[in-house]
């Protein structure tokens, strides 16, 4: 708008935060539908707490990316920003699959942190929302930051 909104950093900045959360928890509705749309399909019961479960864990996994990434889209321009996202998520790969090969009792340590979570799924649930809010809390510090030491 070119400065004809008066609007402060920080009012942009949670507006941002608020968008993409608003696009996560369409994704989660969207996973649910879909999870139902296939039990109809397949001619297969689906329990509604699993696809709630599942909706529920793509809106926090979402949210959770999210708010490692906005403070990239402030920081660089926005190619620069899609290079470092993607350098990223290529090192957290790469790391998964030099943990793999390094460690022979990887993947069984893995299996049981899946069968674990499956088991106590509202702590799960609950934990990782936890560390949503602090990373969202974290990212917009880190925004704002970035966003008000930039000359407009």
């Amino acid at each position: 708008m070119n400065g004809i909104v008066p609007i402060n950093r920080n009012h942009q900045i949670l507006g941002r935060f608020a968008f993409l959360i608003v696009c996560d928890l369409v994704a989660g509705l969207e996973v649910a539908v879909s999870i139902a749309c296939a039990g109809i399909i397949m001619h297969e019961p689906v329990k509604v707490t699993d696809a709630i479960g599942f909706a529920a864990m793509t809106v926090l996994t979402l949210v959770l990316l999210n708010a490692i990434v906005q403070p990239f889209l402030y920081r660089f321009s926005p190619y620069r920003a899609m290079a470092a996202i993607i350098l990223s998520i290529g090192v957290i790969v790469g790391t998964v699959i030099g943990l793999r090969k390094a460690l022979p009792e990887f993947e069984k340590t893995v299996e049981q942190l899946a069968e674990a979570i499956s088991r106590h799924q509202a702590i799960a649930l609950a934990a990782f929302l936890i560390i949503d809010v602090l990373a969202l809390a974290f990212s917009s510090k880190i925004s704002l930051h970035i966003y008000g030491s930039k000359d407009i």
